[in-house]
């Protein structure tokens, strides 16, 4: 309780929890549950414009920065969204995060045919991050 958060969903589209992070809470953790609960898990994996929309908003933010660190969970490889090709989508990472300065913690959600787990952890490297693959 007291820190701040967002949620971003990702499949084919984006979508934000909030429009800005909201202080965690009992409150909060429940609205946060009940709306996951809403959105069907369906549709392909949209990496980049997800990494995108989260970096845009700590970067929106004037004075002292809000968020310090993103856990970017994922069940697949990059197939929908502005940029899939993973090279590219490190390139993004980098330069949003020269700028934003957030440790990004990669989890990728199931086996190695689901995942690709090389980009995943470079992408946490690119975060200073960690990166960790956990079974479904």
């Amino acid at each position: 309780d007291g820190s701040t958060f967002n949620v971003i969903l990702f499949n084919h589209k984006v979508v934000s929890w909030k429009k800005k992070v909201v202080e965690a809470s009992a409150a909060s953790r429940r609205g946060l549950a009940k709306w996951i609960e809403e959105v069907p898990p369906v549709g392909q994996t949209n990496i980049h414009d997800a990494l995108e929309a989260g970096f845009r908003s700590i970067l929106a933010v004037t004075g002292p920065p809000e968020v310090d660190t993103v856990f970017f969970l994922t069940d697949g490889k990059p197939t929908a969204g502005r940029i899939v090709e993973p090279d590219r989508i490190l390139d993004a990472v980098r330069g949003w995060n020269a700028a934003a300065q957030v440790k990004l913690h990669v989890v990728g959600i199931g086996g190695d045919k689901d995942i690709d787990r090389a980009f995943l952890a470079a992408l946490a490297e690119a975060g200073k991050g960690t990166f960790v693959q956990r079974d479904r």
